[in-house]
């Protein structure tokens, strides 16, 4: 995650924003040298909400985008960093939910020809659609440092020629980063814990136990334990059976006794295990259990309860749906497959004209970005009822609830059906 947190820096260091024109710089022609509108744009950022953080990328190159948001005015950041290959940024500002000025900035890397010495051709473009007619500004120089902040050369500014096709592509643009599928193979959670409190009636210690991310609004409860003791050291980890790649794993530990826990980081989900220990326990007799599923994409939303499918004419595998606590489903899964289908929230119906109220929620399938089918999810009475229709040729596939796999006694089943 060092590479994110590189990039988070770049906005530190590089806005000079100046929101007035110079008074002394005399036109050329249909050309002026400026001191332009940059980002942050004249606004004061702790004056927004941020959202979640987002990442895409892969490979060589990750990007980051942070969105702040207030009433009437939106600023996007997004930063992308690919190595010897070059760093990138862009930041819009966008008032009224229409894109007003864009600031983009490209460093390409350069190397003597020995190797031995590095240079930077810093580049700089803003794009403002706020004033009529609409203006590219546009500066370049190279330098020792990747730091836009140490820029001397001024902005050269014209009239932009078909402003209107211009503002069309970085609106374009700009919607597409907001919602490309999220990479979070290089996401970074932090473990943190309450003071821990003796419970007076079993005087066991007690503290809770949770994650922050940039990508969470808030801290991820993860379970109540006695302590928190994080494993870091990837020989510790293998001796405990844990994979070297978790994304966190720390242990908990009392009176002879405990646990084991780690993240996994599968798809858009991080998937939390648990394996319980004590000091009697005879090796290869217990394994980690999966507990917990936390949607990354959705500022950390858990995975509440999940219900098992049959086929209605027994042709097709059984199909496991996962829920949120608010009841919205997050993702499909079919038996003996091992990835998880993503599907999205259309909306949802009520309908109270038979023996029992009813409400149907419609979810659009999506493969690699593409729509590839339609899930109906029907809720009546004490049955459920699931209906698939797939995109490429329109065929529907009918399932209902198995409840002995999907219910006990405390209602639909807390861990995943297969």
């Amino acid at each position: 995650m060092k590479l994110f947190l590189f990039i988070a820096l770049v906005p530190l260091f590089i806005g000079c924003s100046s929101p007035e024109s110079s008074a002394d710089t005399k036109p050329d022609d249909s050309k002026k040298a400026i001191t332009t509108n940059t980002f942050p744009f004249g606004q004061n950022l702790d004056l927004f909400s941020e959202e979640p953080l987002r990442l895409t990328g892969g490979g060589d190159c990750w990007s980051f985008t942070r969105q702040f948001v207030s009433d009437t005015m939106g600023i996007v950041t997004d930063s992308t960093d690919c190595g010897e290959n070059g760093t990138f940024q862009s930041y819009y500002f966008l008032q009224n939910r229409k894109l007003k000025l864009v600031h983009d900035q490209a460093a390409e890397v350069r190397f003597s020809e020995d190797g031995k010495k590095v240079s930077y051709i810093l580049s700089e473009t803003v794009y403002d659609f706020s004033v009529t007619p609409a203006l590219e500004s546009k500066r370049t120089d190279t330098l020792s440092t990747l730091n836009f902040d140490k820029l001397k050369t001024a902005f050269v500014v014209s009239e932009l020629n078909n402003s209107k096709s211009k503002l069309a592509e970085l609106t374009q643009k700009l919607t597409n980063k907001l919602t490309e599928p999220q990479n979070f193979e290089n996401a970074e959670f932090t473990l943190v814990s309450t003071p821990a409190k003796v419970d007076k009636s079993t005087g066991v210690p007690s503290t809770e136990i949770s994650l922050t991310s940039p990508l969470f609004k808030e801290p991820i409860f993860i379970i109540k334990e006695s302590n928190l003791s994080e494993i870091s050291d990837y020989q510790k980890r293998e001796k405990a059976g844990i994979p070297g790649y978790a994304a966190f794993a720390f242990s908990s530990w009392y009176a002879g006794g405990g646990a084991l826990y780690y993240g996994i980081v599968e798809g858009k989900f991080l998937n939390v295990y648990r394996k319980y220990q004590d000091e009697q326990e005879i090796p290869g007799t217990n394994k980690f259990r999966m507990i917990q599923e936390i949607d990354l994409e959705n500022s950390g939303e858990k995975t509440d309860h999940y219900i098992c499918f049959k086929e209605d004419n027994g042709k097709s595998p059984n199909i496991m749906i996962a829920f949120a606590k608010n009841g919205k489903a997050m993702y499909a899964k079919y038996e003996k497959q091992s990835s998880k289908i993503n599907i999205e929230f259309l909306r949802e119906e009520q309908k109270n004209d038979g023996v029992y109220p009813t409400t149907i929620s419609h979810y659009k399938e999506v493969v690699n970005g593409q729509r590839t089918g339609k899930y109906t999810v029907t809720h009546s009475g004490n049955w459920d009822y699931l209906e698939y229709r797939r995109a490429k040729d329109g065929k529907t596939f009918k399932f209902t609830i198995d409840p002995s796999s999907s219910i006990d006694e405390n209602g639909y089943r807390k861990t995943p059906c297969f």
